[in-house]
């Protein structure tokens, strides 16, 4: 093999590698911009956990009061047992008020689906957004 040919086959490796380099470069800057999609889906992550966790402590404290509402119903409808005359006006009552004590029940229920989908929803975003920036 002459120089000329060893000259222009290491040209040829050369370019090759070059062009290696830029591709690795390409997806490293895919990845790079990957990552960081994923450490904002984490942040959001991180932050909704911490907004439920208020939620939840929130239920906490509307249950309990809820228990506390129960225990005094208890005792009521034990002393309208001996008051044969109110005891229909209280049944009345009585049925309004498991319906608002059921209704804290279903806006939690509500407000758990919310977030629910809007974790996915942001979840899917994110990484149709990142796939669409690689692509």
């Amino acid at each position: 093999m002459t120089q000329e040919e060893r000259l222009f086959d290491m040209t040829e490796r050369i370019a090759v590698n070059e062009e290696r380099t830029s591709s690795a470069h390409k997806r490293l800057d895919n990845l790079d911009e990957l990552t960081k999609g994923i450490h904002r889906l984490a942040s959001s992550v991180e932050g909704m956990s911490s907004e439920i966790k208020g939620v939840v402590d929130v239920v906490a404290g509307v249950r309990d009061s809820q228990r506390d509402q129960g225990k005094r119903l208890g005792k009521l409808e034990k002393t309208v047992e001996s008051l044969p005359w109110i005891k229909e006006k209280l049944d009345d009552k009585t049925t309004k008020l498991d319906e608002v004590r059921q209704e804290p029940a279903k806006k939690w229920k509500m407000v758990v689906g919310y977030v629910i989908g809007g974790a996915i929803t942001l979840a899917i975003g994110l990484l149709a957004g990142g796939l669409l920036y690689q692509g």
